[in-house]
């Protein structure tokens, strides 16, 4: 997932990503924070597999473990909790950066 690190959330109607020729999120049936696409959407449909073994190429809840083929999850849950945030001491008023 360290593609997507720093990506605004694009959706079919709002194309944050950085894939020039089109919108990632309308293409793979689902918002995510989408660099050029990439191997991880885990806001698309559920797809069952091909008959080889293949599923639909990223338009489905999917997720690429490096180096191993793409596979469309059944279920996928995300977590969000803070950052911890540095104490104010740490602050500094030279650099105009004050939490």
């Amino acid at each position: 997932m360290t593609n997507h690190t720093g990506m605004m959330f694009s959706t079919k109607d709002r194309d944050n990503d950085n894939h020039q020729e089109f919108n990632c999120a309308n293409n793979y049936t689902g918002g995510w924070w989408f660099n050029a696409c990439g191997d991880t959407n885990l806001n698309g449909r559920y797809f069952q597999m091909r008959p080889k073994g293949r599923s639909e190429r990223r338009r489905g809840i999917q997720w690429k473990p490096s180096r191993k083929a793409c596979y469309s999850l059944k279920l996928t849950q995300i977590s969000v909790h803070p950052v911890a945030l540095p104490s104010p001491t740490t602050a500094s008023s030279e650099t105009g950066v004050f939490l």
